[in-house]
């Protein structure tokens, strides 16, 4: 990686502040236009009467969530108050447009005057899809929504909400489930005697292995961040935030502090994210 200048490391910590981190092999120009362009691309938002934008008051409601748990404030975003386009019971989502790197916010028109809807919380879902916008340039989806879904008020989405991180995780857990219902649909009206436990046992078994990994993934950042504590560092869910899974499961794997400083040593040298991450968090 190419020597960085006392000026670029400057303004990198602060577009690391702002939720801006680099992608690996992104120099720091490289990282300033990929900026520019995500923050000018058109909107190809198709907004209707009844939407409105999101003004910048309430995205610095999530502002500060972000940056209390994981030290970044993310700012110029846009999003829109939309009143269609949203599933039953979808309080909103962050989208990218590809064909132009333009991102932006939906969320549903009620909570232009309300703070929250159902379980929903207007704070907590800007901060949730703030987290997927920051975290996307780390390149690891098998964390994306443990780090989202940390940040939460409630704590059975801190806890469980990721397990259903994926569209096949999904997939799986309802067609385990409509087939333990359409079975015991035909038991109870059509054949009596129709054997249904292999159902019960498959619904089970899906749950179990979905639990099973939750588990395991949450014991391992865990156990990365007891070591980062453990190393000094102040706020260690603010540089697992800014790591992949690999990186992850290495400093999980840390016996002594030495290991830490050679993995941070090797880090800065060839990934600016990891250069950022020693200014910023780094300290002994």
């Amino acid at each position: 990686m190419k020597k960085t200048t006392r000026d670029e490391i400057a303004r990198l910590i602060e577009l690391d502040a702002a939720g801006f981190f680099a992608r690996d092999g992104e120099t720091p120009d490289e990282l300033e236009k990929r900026i520019r362009r995500e923050q000018t691309a058109p909107c190809p938002f198709d907004a209707g009467k009844n939407d409105v934008p999101i003004p910048p008051d309430i995205l610095a409601e999530a502002g500060e969530i972000t940056r209390k748990h994981y030290a970044f404030s993310r700012q110029g975003d846009r999003g829109f108050f939309v009143s269609r386009r949203l599933g039953l019971f979808c309080g909103g989502c962050a989208v990218w447009d590809t064909s132009n790197s333009a991102r932006f916010f939906l969320l549903r028109r009620i909570f232009a005057e309300r703070k929250k809807w159902l379980v929903f919380r207007r704070d907590e879902l800007l901060a949730h899809e703030l987290c997927h916008l920051a975290r996307e340039a780390v390149g690891d989806e098998e964390l994306e929504e443990f780090f989202a879904y940390r940040i939460s008020f409630s704590a059975f989405r801190r806890t469980v909400a990721d397990a259903l991180s994926t569209e096949r995780d999904v997939f799986f857990f309802l067609v385990a489930l409509f087939l333990l219902l359409g079975a015991s649909a035909v038991k109870a009206f059509l054949f009596p005697g129709l054997p249904i436990t292999l159902f019960y046992l498959l619904l089970a078994g899906v749950i179990s292995a979905l639990a099973l990994r939750t588990w395991r993934r949450n014991k391992t950042v865990g156990n990365a961040a007891k070591n980062l504590t453990r190393f000094g560092i102040l706020m260690p869910f603010a540089v697992l935030f800014r790591s992949n899974v690999r990186e992850i499961r290495e400093i999980a794997g840390m016996k002594r502090k030495s290991q830490w400083h050679r993995f941070l040593a090797q880090k800065e040298k060839t990934s600016l994210r990891w250069l950022v991450i020693k200014r910023r968090f780094c300290r002994s």
